[in-house]
């Protein structure tokens, strides 16, 4: 029924004007039935009302989904980091180069400074996903001491 309202809510929206009608309890005598069906499991009700059963929804689902990755930039690309491509804000390139002292590539990785000058390694969002699953299943994963 969901897929039905919202449906309906969406072609809605496409119309300039709707009015919407209430249509009175004995001229919607199907309606009221097939409401009575789905809360009963009476025998006779359903001698009563015939049911047709469906293959398939008569809405079809929009299956083609289109997924759209907006990669971010980020000032520890690698493009950048190679290249030395500045942006073209003065204030965004003092602001960059000020970063910019607090990191280092060594061996084609990127590091970062902490305040006792111990290296710490920079990865994208995929590899902190995966570093916190590594951590995680070692620390809550199978113990044997």
């Amino acid at each position: 029924m969901v897929a039905y309202l919202q449906k309906a809510q969406g072609l809605v929206l496409t119309f300039s004007t709707y009015n919407i009608k209430l249509i009175r309890q004995s001229q919607n005598i199907q309606a009221d039935a097939l409401v009575k069906l789905a809360s009963t499991k009476d025998d006779e009700l359903l001698k009563i009302v015939s049911v047709e059963f469906l293959a398939k929804p008569s809405i079809e689902e929009n299956s083609n989904v289109a997924l759209m990755i907006i990669q971010k930039f980020s000032w520890f690309d690698p493009n950048y980091l190679n290249n030395g491509n500045l942006p073209k804000d003065k204030d965004n390139v003092k602001r960059l180069r000020i970063k910019v002292a607090w990191y280092l590539i060594y061996d084609g990785q990127l590091y970062r400074k902490s305040f006792n000058w111990s290296s710490l390694l920079c990865v994208d969002d995929e590899k902190v996903l995966y570093i916190m699953r590594e951590v995680y299943e070692e620390i809550g994963g199978n113990n044997s001491g």
